[in-house]
């Protein structure tokens, strides 16, 4: 028998009337609210799910979770453009906390939106995320885009689409998050050797000699952490090589 998970929504308000939100607190608590700076005092990033999409074998689609290296825990993606979102995200930006499916929002005429992502930055800032490659972006979508920007400006909370990453962008992601937990973090010695050397444009490849030099056959590991926490910049737009530059911020 094929096992099949048929997904599982909150609802909105029966007759709206009105534009509001919907949510399920850390505690599982459902609430609907109207869209006001009210909302910034709320722990929004750590809702749980307001939809799980379905799941069954032979789904085109995939779905899984993310390891978030800058708050330790798991989030839920349901197709590989969020999935490859979450990483970018975990890499360029200074996250305090971070969720998917975050609410749901009910807009007047009833019609319905479940954005992607919420998060809450260090320096304080909360921003609503979609998520939906610039080529599929049709005009239905367009607009609920468009409300949903509306009710952030409402909220006080920032709003972004989350485009795909191009294919080499995606490569070079991909490689430096296989080594972004904590453990590949190189010794403060090795460290402070790298970042020395790329105090200006150094070759990746002068780098990785650095690292062969060392006892420890884990270090370019390090040398890659170095690159993941953005300690070390590249450019991401171009194929790494052994002659690609690399330098200190």
């Amino acid at each position: 028998m094929k096992s099949r998970f048929t997904g599982t929504r909150i609802e909105g308000p029966a007759s709206p009337g009105r534009t509001s939100i919907t949510m399920l607190d850390q505690t599982g608590k459902k609430a609907h609210r109207t869209p006001s700076p009210e909302l910034l005092q709320l722990d929004i990033a750590r809702n749980r799910p307001a939809r799980r999409a379905g799941s069954y074998v032979g789904k085109p689609t995939t779905q899984g979770f993310y390891w978030f290296e800058q708050t330790g825990e798991h989030v839920w993606w349901e197709s590989m453009t969020e999935y490859t979102a979450l990483m970018h995200v975990d890499h360029v930006e200074a996250v305090a906390d971070i969720c998917s499916q975050p609410l749901l929002i009910t807009f007047a005429d009833g019609s319905e939106h479940f954005p992607d992502i919420f998060i809450r930055y260090v320096d304080g800032r909360q921003e609503l995320c979609n998520v939906r490659p610039r080529t599929l972006l049709d005009d239905v979508t367009a607009a609920k885009f468009d409300a949903t920007e509306a009710i952030c400006a409402d909220v006080g909370w920032t709003h972004r689409v989350l485009d795909e990453l191009t294919l080499v962008e995606r490569n070079n992601l991909e490689w430096l998050a296989s080594v972004r937990h904590p453990r590949n973090r190189p010794s403060p010695e090795l460290a402070a050797e790298l970042l020395e050397c790329a105090s200006t444009p150094v070759r990746y490849g002068q780098l990785w000699e650095i690292t062969q030099r060392q006892s420890d056959p884990a270090a370019v590991a390090g040398l890659h952490n170095l690159m993941w926490q953005r300690a070390l910049l590249f450019d991401p737009t171009e194929p790494h090589q052994f002659d690609t530059l690399i330098w200190r911020p």
